[in-house]
């Protein structure tokens, strides 16, 4: 498979969990096997989604306090929510 914005040569994975949802990706890392490849997309997903909710979620814009105070205490109950929920 070649890519219009690549020159480098890609494969499709193909994937379809235990409850029935596919998933489609491409990758260029030719020696993996399809399950390790499609293991590693869907963690890199669930960084992904961690550092897109740390900058919607808690960024300085939606912060309950503007004292140096209360920024640091919602930064901390930030990264406690995180590991805990994770």
């Amino acid at each position: 498979m070649t890519l219009k914005s690549s020159q480098a040569r890609w494969r499709l994975i193909q994937y379809q969990t235990q409850d029935g949802n596919g998933f489609e990706f491409p990758a260029n890392a030719m020696s993996l096997t399809p399950g390790v490849g499609a293991f590693l997309y869907l963690r890199r997903w669930g960084e992904e989604k961690h550092f897109d909710i740390w900058q919607n979620e808690f960024g300085s814009s939606k912060a309950w306090s503007r004292g140096k105070t209360g920024l640091a205490a919602q930064g901390w109950l930030a990264i406690m929510t995180s590991l805990y929920c994770c």
